[in-house]
């Protein structure tokens, strides 16, 4: 069975897969503001998230 990646949109929010070009508004949204404070890592800079979603993808790339 091959799972497709699905977009969610209702009036105020729209929800879908995370992609490269996402990297930048989460950059601007979640840099220094303490968004991501419970992830398991940091998450606070640039280089961080930039990290964090690159690998992301990666693993999606594989299937895990």
């Amino acid at each position: 069975m091959k799972i497709a990646p699905v977009t969610l949109e209702g009036r105020h929010v729209r929800l879908e897969s995370l992609r490269a070009e996402h990297a930048d508004g989460l950059v601007a949204a979640g840099a220094g503001q303490g968004l991501f404070r419970y992830f398991p890592f940091s998450l606070d800079d640039e280089p961080a998230m930039r990290g964090f979603v690159s690998s992301a993808l990666e693993g999606l790339a594989r299937g895990t």
